[in-house]
């Protein structure tokens, strides 16, 4: 019985061990990555409210394809995990790109209606052409970072779903760092850059997006993983009933997540309006989303 018990002890302690090396840098690269818009809003805060305003915009319409996104993904992930665990390689490959072209397919709808409607997104949000102004060039410019967020995550998910839990987690330090780096330099006109504000913002998360896949890619393609090995053959094989699979398990998914965000995005087109609310102080009470959500965006890596 004692052995049992000493036995029953240290398989509890290795199981910890384990758990926390898996949830803490799952947990460490969702906080960072969700702080990403949080640094956008806090480094333009020294602008004044009219520029909190015009990047809380951009942001809540971001949220909504985040929120997609996280679906997606997630649903990936359910096969993902079981691919990986049978050791079938091809199926792993073709669901990577099930999810990268479906949501890069969605990321440019939203990219283009940025870029070609950013006023009537705005209005949807914030009627005062203060903020429409400034948020119009920090919204076209962001936008292009949408298709960008469909392979940057995809790739993570990768990572997260074969047990390389490191990678994102130093993907999301990384990419907070650059992105305040890039903030830094074109907001304040520091390092021979021009002083942008606003558009220095956009600029800023643009370039740190572009280092973080070229990152990424880098890694994914040189490191030594079966899943690199004849990828792009994969993407031939993908067929309607492979999509019909994919979508069946993932809308739900992305319905789920995509209702909690567009509950939010209500709350901020109608508050300020209906009642006089400075749209920047509402803005700023967002900010404090990232951290409670990054313990909730673990919880489907954990389980698998």
């Amino acid at each position: 019985m004692l052995s049992e018990s000493v036995d029953l002890k240290a398989e509890k302690k290795e199981f910890n061990r384990k758990f926390l090396s898996i949830i803490m840098p799952l947990l460490v690269s969702s906080i960072f990555s969700q702080c990403l818009t949080f640094i956008d809003q806090w480094m333009v805060s020294t602008l004044g409210s009219t520029a909190i305003a015009a990047v809380g915009v951009s942001t809540n319409f971001f949220s909504v394809y985040f929120t997609f996104l996280y679906g997606c993904n997630t649903g990936a992930g359910i096969y993902l995990t079981r691919y990986w665990g049978q050791k079938n390689i091809k199926d792993f490959q073709r669901i990577i790109w099930t999810a990268v072209t479906v949501t890069f397919t969605v990321g440019l709808v939203m990219c283009l209606a940025a870029m070609i409607f950013p006023d009537i997104i705005i209005r949807l949000f914030n009627r005062d052409p203060l903020v429409i102004e400034k948020a119009k060039p920090y919204m076209r410019i962001v936008a292009v970072s949408y298709l960008l967020d469909a392979i940057c995550y995809a790739v993570s998910f990768c990572f997260r779903n074969i047990g390389n839990v490191k990678i994102p987690m130093i993907q999301g330090i990384g990419s907070m760092m650059f992105n305040m780096f890039f903030n830094y330099m074109f907001i304040f006109g520091k390092l021979g850059s021009p002083k942008l504000g606003v558009t220095g913002a956009a600029l800023g998360t643009l370039a740190a997006r572009i280092v973080e896949l070229i990152g990424l890619l880098l890694y994914f393609f040189l490191s030594d993983n079966p899943i690199r090995k004849n990828l792009f053959k994969a993407l031939k094989t993908l067929n309607v009933g492979l999509y019909k699979e994919y979508l069946k398990t993932s809308l739900p998914l992305c319905a789920n997540d995509m209702l909690w965000s567009l509950g939010l995005s209500f709350y901020y087109m109608v508050l300020p309006n209906q009642f006089h609310t400075e749209y920047h102080r509402v803005t700023l009470s967002h900010t404090k989303t990232p951290i409670p959500w990054g313990f909730l965006v673990v919880e489907s890596p954990k389980t698998a």
